[in-house]
């Protein structure tokens, strides 16, 4: 049971949209968070018509028996309101920032994680009589004096729930439930928003399953004869998936994310940036281009988003290019398999022959120098220039976006080659391109080519 590798998960998705590039409180999809895995007071919920969930239900199958025995851990994210507050007259005031000194203060929302476990649970008791577990977090109200006028004030709501566990026997499989719902007492006569809400609430809510003397059956991909038992299983709120070692089957997650059994991080992967549809490469190169400006706000506003802006900042190069890509699973395959070892569909043999084994080519080598000559200096409107001169980029076609894009900006030139016909380019990299570096390695979208009419000396008199 590699409970750590399945953790690793769980947490990627726990705080999976906590803060979203470009990580600035004032920005737009900054405004509204904690969209994934709610559950809501159930006063508050049934006030909108179930719109917002006050339960989630995990159904999942396992083989076992009587002694077979489950260990649970349900996991979500208590929110801490922090607010900065200005006097005003008698009372004070929420604002937005506050500068006191050199240090600036933002109203925002954090989170703490929570997690409730139960263990070792016997699922011959739990199929005889449900079992019921409540648990509950307290409240928290800290002031700060930031000055004479001003305050910092973090607020947590008192939390409870509960938790309710099944089973039943289905032909010669279990069929485990788990309920997990929201008793907080919460006021919903008055009108309430989902912001209000939601401080008393538990969010990105997902729970970790446990077998011991037993085993999961996949409900993404179960066994033939299990197919019609898995139809039964009914979730609300969570996509269940097999996690851990790959063909391990006594852990499941129980996900508000859909994924697919057996889910990894990347292992290029520098670390968590809280927006798993993004790639990491772009995402990281995205919040380089950020303004001094943007990085002092999400520095000052979370710690979290500090955390990130510090580690990208501080990237080493070979960091940079694992980011850039990997090539995993290639193999030669036929569709003859020995031993029952399954054909790998992610090579397409149309043919009936083999595929090809790439690890006999060196695609490393597989650049432009096949067809083009590489030239020592050239000259350009009178100037003489050479590999590593600076020109300004004036592109002639205006059809492209790059043309719009990079005119007028400053590049260096990496290679000066000519072509078959004899027409001559210049292989540039953009000064001001983060990835400029990808482009030194000969990489596409970093490094690009121009005729010897499109460019200007930059020393040009």
């Amino acid at each position: 049971m590699n409970l750590p590798l399945a953790e690793k998960i769980a947490d990627a998705v726990l705080y999976e949209g906590y803060i979203l590039y470009p990580y600035r409180p004032s920005a737009v999809k900054n405004q509204q968070r904690w969209t994934f895995g709610g559950v809501y007071p159930r006063t508050y919920s049934e006030a909108q018509n179930g719109a917002d969930a006050w339960f989630q239900v995990i159904e999942c199958l396992a083989k076992g028996d009587a002694q077979s025995a489950l260990d649970i851990k349900v996991r979500f994210l208590h929110l801490v309101q922090r607010e900065v507050q200005v006097r005003e007259g008698e009372t004070f005031r929420v604002v937005e920032s506050l500068r006191v000194g050199d240090k600036v203060f933002h109203t925002w929302q954090e989170a703490i994680t929570r997690a409730v476990t139960f263990e070792n649970i016997r699922i011959g008791e739990i199929a005889v009589e449900p079992k019921r577990f409540e648990f509950s977090f307290p409240a928290m109200d800290e002031v700060e004096k930031l000055s004479e006028d001003g305050v910092f004030v973090r607020t947590q709501q008192e939390i409870c729930g509960g938790i309710e566990l099944t089973a039943q026997q289905i032909g010669d499989a279990l069929k485990l439930t788990i309920h997990v719902s929201n008793l907080t007492a919460y006021d919903a006569t008055a009108e309430k928003t989902r912001d209000d809400a939601v401080k008393f609430s538990f969010a990105s809510t997902h729970s970790i399953l446990g077998i011991h003397g037993g085993e999961f059956i996949s409900l993404m991909d179960p066994p033939e004869e299990y197919r019609e038992p898995a139809k039964s299983c009914h979730n609300i709120g969570v996509y269940p998936i097999l996690v851990g070692d790959q063909g391990e089957r006594d852990l499941m997650l129980a996900s508000p994310i859909i994924l697919y059994d057996y889910p990894e991080i990347a292992p290029e992967s520098a670390g968590d940036l809280f927006d798993g549809t993004e790639i990491d490469e772009i995402l990281s190169l995205r919040i380089l281009t950020l303004t001094d400006e943007e990085k002092q706000e999400a520095r000052d506003s979370d710690e979290r988003a500090r955390a990130i802006l510090d580690r990208t900042e501080n990237l080493p190069p070979e960091v940079w290019a694992r980011l850039h890509g990997a090539m995993r699973g290639l193999k030669p395959v036929s569709n003859n398999p020995v031993n029952d070892e399954p054909v790998n569909n992610d090579l397409v043999n149309l043919d009936g022959a083999d595929a090809f084994d790439f690890s006999k080519w060196d695609i490393s080598g597989a650049d432009e120098e096949a067809d083009r000559v590489r030239l020592e200096r050239i000259t350009i409107r009178g100037v003489e220039v050479k590999t590593g001169d600076q020109v300004r980029l004036q592109p002639k076609g205006g059809a492209d976006a790059f043309d719009i894009l990079l005119k007028g900006h400053i590049a260096t030139i990496e290679a000066i080659e000519q072509d078959f016909e004899s027409k001559i380019y210049l292989a540039v990299t953009v000064d001001d391109d983060p990835g400029k570096d990808f482009g030194r390695m000969r990489q596409a979208a970093h490094r690009f080519f121009f005729t010897t009419d499109e460019v200007e000396p930059v020393n040009q008199g």
